[in-house]
């Protein structure tokens, strides 16, 4: 087992030059469902034409949106008998916004989760569990920074660190939805893709990085309609599936110099536990929530992707994160009174 004490020089680690600011030259992405995965285009029988229901369906009791941050406070390189090591402080945020659908409409923030870890990737032998405490020279409460043998992985690359802090944050959101799924005729949505089985849980993928219909059966999508049901995968990953187009009738996006897919963004549950009835029922349901809290270009560049208590939530999640710039001259700070080339 490595000393804790000389770990960073022992493994040469040093503040990756590359900075935060700027992307890897391998870009870290979401995870996304496979699309070599089996398709099964149109379960729901409408050949491709676009759904809008005339009724509505029974609305649930309240909304919950989940959502996740994740941020590199500073990126490290190391390295350890001629092998690269890369390494990462990081900070993730995680909480939900509850809207109760009575006359009032109320939302309110809830179960903020905050922590900071850090992740190496690389050939680190006998690498220390234990927390890091970055301090502050203003007197104010150290910065705690945990990790252990599940922040690691063997990868010689920057991205591997980075992605276990991504799977690190969907593991809270997914845990955090589980907690939560236990409050009465609520219907939760998860923004980004599912990875883990809970029946009344929805993810809002807004980034369209693979194409699982025939682009004519999405191009002619207006505001508040949807596809066809679909379904992606075989077995107990099988997932269900529909794109609708975000934003209101008015939203002229065109005229705004938009592509003809801008707005459009694809639901999905699993198939297991779902029957497709619910299913259909929920797909319906959200042709008149997504218009209904879909964001405006005006005040969000991820419009009308983007949801409001989504962008709500990022803003207060980032609050309770902190100061990047503050926070990553502590660190600075933390590893140069340790030793480390900075």
């Amino acid at each position: 087992m490595l000393d804790p004490d000389t770990f960073w020089q022992d493994n040469e680690f040093r503040i990756d030059p590359w900075g935060e600011d700027f992307e890897l030259p391998i870009s870290i992405g979401e995870l996304e469902t496979d699309s070599t995965q089996l398709v099964h285009p149109d379960v729901e029988g409408l050949n491709g034409q676009p759904r809008q229901p005339e009724q509505l369906p029974p609305l649930p009791e309240q909304l919950i949106f989940i959502d996740g941050r994740r941020r590199l406070d500073r990126r490290l390189i190391g390295r350890n008998n001629g092998s690269m090591l890369y390494g990462a402080f990081a900070t993730i945020g995680v909480g939900a916004v509850q809207i109760n659908l009575n006359s009032e409409q109320n939302a309110t923030y809830r179960d903020i989760l905050i922590r900071r870890v850090l992740s190496f990737s690389g050939k680190i032998a006998g690498i220390p569990q234990y927390q890091v405490a970055v301090p502050d020279t203003l007197g104010s409460a150290p910065l705690i920074y945990a990790f252990n043998h599940q922040l690691v992985t063997e990868k010689e690359d920057p991205q591997s660190a980075q992605t276990k802090v991504l799977q690190l944050m969907r593991e809270e959101e997914m845990r955090l939805a589980r907690e939560l799924a236990v409050l009465p005729n609520n219907l939760i949505f998860l923004d980004g893709n599912l990875f883990s089985r809970l029946e009344q849980a929805i993810g809002y993928v807004k980034t369209m990085r693979r194409q699982y219909l025939s682009r004519d059966w999405l191009w002619h999508l207006q505001s508040g309609q949807r596809t066809g049901i679909f379904s992606i995968g075989r077995g107990e990953n099988e997932l269900w599936s529909w794109y609708i187009r975000s934003g209101t009738q008015n939203l002229n996006l065109s005229r705004m110099g938009y592509h003809g897919l801008h707005g459009i963004v694809r639901l999905e549950m699993y198939v297991a536990g779902t029957p497709l009835d619910t299913v259909r029922r929920i797909a319906d349901l959200t042709t008149i929530l997504i218009p209904q809290y879909a964001s405006h270009p005006t005040r969000d560049p991820r419009a009308p992707q983007n949801l409001i208590p989504v962008g709500a939530l990022e803003k207060e999640l980032g609050r309770y994160m902190g100061n990047r710039n503050i926070i990553a001259r502590r660190i600075q700070n933390f590893l140069a009174a340790g030793g480390m080339v900075v």
